[in-house]
């Protein structure tokens, strides 16, 4: 419905304009979209909530993505270190 399509509309936006730094507070809040239920009750909703986390996922280190998504923040290490060195 309009709901549906509001939403798809709002996450291409938020594709086009998310930032490094807005990152974590995007992977935060769409990570509960993303559950077997939700996916099951709105496919389209949970799939661009997908789009969003992956395109997040691409473009920051896996520690400060694993950060965002456990709601943790870890100083700067060897492990942020090495995964910059990998990307």
């Amino acid at each position: 419905g309009n709901t549906s399509n509001y939403f798809l509309d709002m996450a291409n936006g938020l594709k086009k304009i998310i930032t490094k730094q807005t990152m974590p507070s995007v992977i935060e809040k769409l990570k509960n979209h993303t559950t077997a239920e939700v996916c099951e009750l709105n496919l389209k909703k949970s799939q661009s909530c997908h789009e969003i986390l992956w395109q997040c996922a691409q473009t920051l280190s896996y520690p400060k993505f694993h950060a965002a998504w456990h709601q943790t923040s870890y100083p700067k290490t060897d492990l942020d270190r090495l995964a910059q060195h990998h990307r």
